[in-house]
């Protein structure tokens, strides 16, 4: 099993796609109702924030589920899959948990060392 994470933030994208991705409390659950049966991922946990969106999630087929995952994720929010494949940052495992720490810690933020995300 590994761990991934898809996202995008305020370096990748331009506000008006940031918003299409922006998950509030009722469309996270939204989006979870809508997921079909077969989905080639599992515990998922979406952080969406005025300047990021990231899904995290587990699977056993990384490359296979990142293209499940963006081409899901773009129908539901209207974004055509070649733009969002252009936006997306990609990673599995150690760059994930990685990635994940520094977001946490504000590193990643627009104001290096902001602790609100801990808060999202």
């Amino acid at each position: 099993m590994h761990t991934a994470i898809l996202g995008t933030d305020f370096h990748n994208v331009s506000l008006d796609i940031l918003e299409k991705l922006y998950f509030d409390k009722n469309r996270i659950k939204s989006f979870h109702d809508s997921l079909p049966q077969n989905v080639p991922a599992s515990e998922w946990v979406i952080l969406s924030t005025c300047n990021r969106m990231e899904i995290y999630f587990a699977c056993e087929d990384v490359e296979t589920t990142f293209q499940w995952l963006v081409d899901y994720l773009a129908n539901y929010c209207s974004i055509p899959s070649d733009v969002l494949n252009k936006v997306s940052y990609k990673m599995n495992c150690h760059d994930a948990v990685n990635h994940l720490f520094h977001v946490a810690a504000g590193t990643k933020s627009m104001v290096y060392g902001e602790t609100e995300i801990l808060g999202q």
